[in-house]
């Protein structure tokens, strides 16, 4: 798939639409900013104002809409935009919405749909946008199951992420379940994160952690994250 690189942050995008444009709009309507770029794909708010993404793609099957509890998405639905420079129109378009009123939740799904984009490219099947969009749409689910695994290691994963050189690689990789052996899996590079808070290097490894499968490397990130005065987690 092409990557497509964006000069603006989607909120950075977002924010250039005027404070409150969207009740201009008619009921089920979206006004958009289109994101600069070959690609068919925009961010705007509903009617109730919820930030959205809305991507383009070439037409496909139908696929049933999805509802959680923050997201929301509809594929490939003919949905009628407003761009901010442009009459209305309607356009068939995959919508995912972040329902939730939390703007730290609204600026994490903007940063995640970020990362889509950029793995979509600019002209994308549905097939490819139902695939990658249920990854974000699991990653939300996840979210909001009671945590099976330690809060403070999904941190020191995510910190991985963001400190790669490749972002949407890292990203990848990542596990898709609590039940892979390792927390990232690319071609012959296992590797395994973990993170501590009381400064000590004493880690648990499973048997299949120590002996990567034949032919790959296995490797083991360590990392201490520690709770700063206003008490957010800094890795270090």
């Amino acid at each position: 798939m092409a990557i497509v690189v964006q000069q603006h942050s989607l909120a950075e995008l977002l924010g250039l639409l005027d404070p409150g444009s969207s009740t201009s709009v008619r009921d089920g309507s979206f006004r958009v900013y289109p994101i600069p770029g070959p690609s068919r794909h925009y961010v705007g708010r509903n009617d109730v104002d919820q930030p959205c993404v809305l991507l383009g793609s070439e037409s496909g099957s139908m696929h049933a809409p999805i509802r959680l509890a923050v997201v929301e998405v509809r594929f490939g639905a003919t949905c009628e935009i407003k761009p901010v420079k442009g009459d209305s129109r309607a356009e068939t378009l995959t919508v995912v919405v972040c329902t939730s009123p939390d703007a730290q939740a609204q600026a994490y799904f903007l940063h995640v749909c970020e990362t889509i984009i950029r793995i979509l490219g600019p002209s994308p099947s549905l097939a490819s946008v139902v695939e990658v969009v249920q990854r974000l749409v699991e990653l939300f689910r996840q979210l909001a199951r009671p945590a099976s695994r330690s809060t403070m290691g999904l941190l020191g994963e995510l910190y991985v992420i963001a400190r790669s050189r490749n972002v949407v690689t890292t990203a990848t990789a990542w596990r898709s379940s609590d039940t892979d052996r390792f927390d990232f899996s690319t071609g012959d590079l296992r590797l395994d994160v973990k993170a501590s808070g009381d400064r000590v290097r004493a880690h648990h490894l499973s048997t299949e952690q120590c002996q990567p499968p034949p032919g790959t490397a296995g490797l083991l990130v360590s990392i201490f994250i520690e709770s700063s005065g206003g008490g957010t987690p800094q890795p270090s």
